[in-house]
């Protein structure tokens, strides 16, 4: 594992949570810049629309990138047996997240509840990976 401490599930998974809440502050404002940007612009709302979910999509993927590298980047879970448990906290983090949008930003909240659970099959590959 390529002098990787290995090290429990559930501390691997506190890991990839905060670095996720870290890297979305610079995103959070990237994403406000951008949607600012798109407001000024006349395009027609389906193009609009479709500009905002590809937004969300990339600043999805991107974090959870990001939060992946660095919480492997020095530590490793035992086995990839693992993986099912650190995915099953994740969606449990995941449906909280979610739930804060919807209580914070109600429509934009549809929005992201779809787009962080369709990213989540990714987010094994990229785990499974690190764990190669």
């Amino acid at each position: 594992m390529r002098n990787k401490e290995i090290v429990s599930t559930s501390k691997i998974t506190k890991s990839l949570i905060i670095q996720k809440i870290l890297w979305e502050i610079p995103f959070a404002l990237l994403h406000s810049l951008a949607i600012g940007i798109i407001g000024i612009m006349t395009l027609p709302a389906i193009l609009e629309f479709l500009l905002l979910i590809l937004l969300q999509i990339a600043i999805a993927y991107i974090t959870w990138k990001f939060s992946i590298s660095a919480s492997f980047a020095k530590e490793t879970v035992a086995s990839k047996e693992d993986i099912s448990t650190i995915m099953r906290n994740l969606i449990i983090f995941t449906i909280i997240e979610c739930i804060v949008f919807a209580i914070a930003y109600k429509l934009e909240a549809i929005i992201v509840i779809i787009v962080y659970f369709a990213i989540l099959p990714l987010v094994k590959k990229e785990i499974t990976k690190q764990i190669d």
